[in-house]
């Protein structure tokens, strides 16, 4: 994704009011005095794991645990930090996605720009912030932009990725994790920020791993920011951007379900408003017009809506639970069930008939899916991963149909074109199931 380069941008009046929120610190963050606590050493979710992970993070495995304090906070072995050193920190914007994803943006990465540059500037205000334009592709090419109050003003409180641009590109192969080393160890950086999801916060941490080992005196953090909502633990209780997602696509989803039509309130007037009032009576005429209109010929369909969420399905079940679509399909519990397409598809009929049988009124209805639903199928999940290994052999996709055992050619004859030019697409399957 292309990068604004920090050009001040009009915006509109909304923008304009967006952009004066002040977003609330939480209390142990507030003031220039540091207060942390230093607990037990990290460990594992499943102790099985532990071995593996210790093996794989030598030097960066079994770290204590710190916990920010607010000030009134009475804990006597808390480290109270108040001298702040000049620090100059190197912000990369890039969200690194996983395999067949090219990284989509989430609301609230400025934020963290912002977040970060009133910090350091609080704590000392020598400090640099610094971004690498282009994401990964501006990290290695030690391609930056410094950021400054100006800069910050037309992009406060507004979504997207546009300050600093973004790249599709992981820092995963040896290549460019010595040029990321090399990138650090030249401009002498004390930090780098990496914003994204699960898979740009396992580079994260693969980058710290080596950076340890190369004594490189850059500390590596990684932010949670993934409109998924699939990093979440015991200390992330929600992913930046994933409440404001949810938010919005219920409030579509909430339009596409209303069956009250619209209301408005007049309110009192007095003679002098009598125009008004009439006015406001004509629209509301019309409004009930339009809202017959609407009736009839929306509440003829089922509406299924795919929403993001390929790995994980927590937008449409969040959705669902703010907006209370008729139907939600999740692939978790496709996945946990081993449902097939003929399950999938009596499922929702028999959702449709029950529905018809209630009423002429209640032939219409919002039918949820999440976009990686398909890979959950465990039919379709093997069809997939047979097409795609004869791709990465080197097969023409003109004839892969003959070369599929014969249950998965059967399947993959058995769907529509359009969808069969999808499948055929590698970017379209992940080769992973979580």
């Amino acid at each position: 994704m292309d990068s604004d380069f920090g050009i001040p941008r009009e915006l509109s009046d909304l923008q304009k009011l967006r952009s004066h929120h002040q977003p609330e610190l939480p209390p142990c963050l507030q003031g220039t005095t540091v207060r942390v606590e230093f607990g037990d050493s990290t460990t594992t979710a499943d102790p099985a794991d532990t071995h593996t992970i210790s093996r794989t993070f030598p030097h960066t495995f079994g770290q204590p645990l710190a916990h920010f304090l607010r000030a009134t906070a009475k804990v006597p072995d808390a480290q109270i930090i108040t001298e702040h050193p000049a620090i100059s920190t190197y912000h990369d914007l890039e969200a690194w996605w996983a395999l067949s994803s090219v990284g989509r943006q989430s609301p609230g990465g400025h934020n963290v720009i912002w977040g970060l540059y009133d910090a350091i500037k609080l704590h000392n205000p020598k400090s640099t912030l610094l971004g690498f334009l282009g994401g990964s592709e501006g990290l290695f090419a030690k391609k930056t932009l410094e950021i400054t109050d100006d800069i910050l003003s037309t992009y406060k409180n507004q979504g997207g990725y546009d300050l600093l641009g973004r790249t599709k590109d992981q820092i995963r192969t040896t290549e460019q994790v010595k040029a990321a080393l090399n990138a650090c160890k030249d401009l002498e950086l004390d930090g780098l920020v990496i914003i994204g999801g699960v898979t740009s916060n396992t580079d994260a941490a693969y980058l710290a791993e080596t950076f340890a080992e190369a004594n490189c005196p850059t500390k590596v953090v990684g932010v949670p920011v993934t409109l998924n909502g699939d990093l979440r633990n015991q200390f992330v209780e929600t992913n930046v951007g994933f409440d404001t997602i949810c938010k919005k696509q219920s409030l579509l989803l909430g339009d596409c379900m209303k069956t009250d039509g619209f209301s408005l309130h007049t309110g009192q007037f007095t003679a002098n408003q009598a125009m008004c009032a009439l006015m406001l009576s004509l629209l509301r005429s019309l409004i009930l017009i339009f809202q017959k209109l609407l009736t009839f010929f929306s509440f003829q369909y089922y509406y299924f809506i795919r929403l993001m969420g390929r790995k994980a399905s927590h937008v449409a079940l969040e959705c669902t639970l703010q907006s209370h679509p008729n139907m939600v399909i999740l692939g978790e519990e496709v996945a946990a069930s081993k449902l097939t397409l003929f399950d999938l598809t009596t499922q929702i009929c028999d959702a449709v008939q029950a529905r018809a049988e209630q009423g002429a009124d209640k032939n219409h209805g919002v039918i949820l899916l999440p976009e990686g639903l398909i890979e959950n199928i465990p039919e379709v999940y093997a069809l997939l991963k047979e097409i795609h290994s004869l791709l990465r052999q080197g097969f023409s996709a003109d004839n892969i149909s003959s070369q599929l055992s014969p249950w998965a050619s059967a399947l993959f004859e058995f769907l529509p074109i359009f969808i069969k030019k999808q499948v055929l697409f590698p970017s379209n399957f992940s080769h992973k199931r979580h």
